[in-house]
């Protein structure tokens, strides 16, 4: 015990010192009440360390202290912004049969329908809709996705940011493109949880006309396609329910972007992700191609959800990312604009010290520096680190939650993990939606007309 208290009144001692000096450095304030380090983007790489090193100590001990990692940055705002425009659109459904989409961008924190998986779920129990929403022809980790099944033969191309597609052929709003060759198939099958197919159509471009071998229930037809210089729609079928679609090429030579899976009135989360993405290559897609997007999916919401490829170890300096982000934030805002843009934070991410693992310091800094740059640019913020509960909580996620939340590279969820931040994000959303709804039934001369339920399917 005796050891225990001069430990901790070391502790007390180097506190105050370490704060002594780093009152002397000049930082401006931010406007969340701590050091703006933005103004000032690089960190003294020697108080840094100190501070970093406070946290990691801090962290083992039985201490009153305020968690010292927010000397960097104020993580504790766990949201901001407008959703009003989102929650008009979702209370429309309640008055008429439409279809609105999310569109969720993400790198590989979200790839095999992590997380939209499960929030598609909930928010089409609520709201309607029944369908997967957007799928790629061709795809990674197709093998592990687990809402749908995807299959698919090695007769397609697939281009990307990494693999930059050839001169006139365009990637889709997804970052990717698909051009088949002759015989290039795609097989899509219901999962044993999901409701049988209905509307599906196909988005393409093509210098000349062609076909496709549609399969459904072993049961085939050819369908036609024209000639298009521009992005435009095929629709594979609209009318009986079915469990399993394939495609097949059988003429002609199109570049397509993708399918889209719906059945009836509601709304569909359709799941962009691209493994070790920061989100600064889709400021790189045609504006045209995002209006199309925009307009054709009646998309409603838009979330960029990335970071964690960014954030590296004491590294202090992301005025490179603020700046590029920052035009990825402005191409959405120009091309989806009838969407609201939602920023998700980056996760807890653990750095190993010693035989421990904690909190990668740079992730408050980041969390902070995501906050600022919504603010900035008028667009709403989510905290997803405060949200999974801040300081050390990706190592309680793997270390001490029941069933474990997250994988032992301490950076990613797996399916239980992600099936959580869906819930908190689900949750966050539903109780801003009901301050909305609360107000808006104020205003109405006669609120009981309103049925709180989706239109039926």
């Amino acid at each position: 015990m005796k050891n225990r208290l001069i430990e901790t009144l070391l502790l007390l001692l180097f506190t105050t010192a370490l704060l002594t000096i780093t009152s002397f450095f000049p930082f401006h304030m931010g406007e969340f009440g701590s050091p703006d380090f933005l103004s000032e983007i690089k960190i003294r790489s020697s108080s840094k360390h100190q501070i970093h090193k406070l946290a990691e100590q801090l962290a083992t001990q039985d201490s009153a202290f305020v968690e010292p990692t927010k000397l960097l940055a104020d993580t504790s705002i766990s949201s901001f912004g407008d959703l009003s425009a989102f929650f008009e659109a979702l209370y429309s459904l309640h008055q008429k049969a439409q279809s609105i989409h999310v569109a969720y961008f993400g790198d590989s924190m979200i790839e095999g329908d992590l997380l939209t998986m499960d929030l598609r779920k909930s928010l089409q129990q609520r709201f309607g809709g029944r369908g997967i929403g957007f799928m790629p022809l061709t795809s990674a980790t197709a093998g592990f996705r687990t809402s749908i099944s995807h299959q698919f033969n090695e007769n397609w191309t697939t281009y990307h940011f990494n693999n930059k597609p050839p001169e006139g052929v365009d990637l889709g709003w997804c970052g990717f493109c698909f051009r088949p060759q002759l015989g290039a198939n795609a097989r899509f099958k219901k999962s044993k949880w999901q409701d049988a197919f209905r509307h599906v159509e196909l988005y393409y471009k093509s210098a000349s006309a062609g076909k496709w071998s549609v399969t459904k229930h072993d049961t085939d037809s050819e369908i036609a396609f024209n000639a298009s210089d521009s992005i435009t729609t095929l629709a594979l079928d609209d009318s009986i329910h079915f469990e399993d679609i394939s495609l097949k090429l059988i003429e002609g030579n199109p570049t397509v972007m993708g399918l889209n899976f719906e059945d009836g009135p509601g709304i569909y989360v359709d799941n962009y992700s691209f493994r070790g993405n920061s989100g600064v290559p889709q400021s790189t897609i045609k504006d045209e191609t995002y209006q199309f997007a925009s307009n054709q999916l009646n998309c409603k919401l838009v979330v960029l959800h990335y970071g964690l490829n960014v954030v590296g170890h004491e590294v202090g300096d992301y005025s490179w990312y603020l700046q590029s982000f920052r035009k990825t934030i402005r191409k959405f805002k120009r091309t989806f604009p009838d969407a609201t843009i939602i920023i998700s934070s980056v996760g807890d991410k653990s750095y190993k010290s010693g035989q421990q693992y904690h909190t990668e310091s740079d992730i408050p800094l980041f969390v902070g520096m995501q906050a600022k740059l919504a603010r900035e640019e008028g667009v709403v913020f989510w905290n997803l680190y405060q949200a999974m509960g801040g300081y050390d909580s990706m190592k309680r996620w793997v270390e001490e939650e029941m069933p474990r939340k997250a994988s032992k590279d301490y950076t990613h969820f797996n399916h239980t993990g992600a099936k959580t931040v869906a819930t908190l994000f689900y949750d966050w959303l539903m109780k801003e939606y009901e301050v909305y709804l609360g107000k808006k039934l104020s205003t109405m001369s006669n609120p009981e007309a309103f049925i709180s339920k989706p239109v039926s399917k």
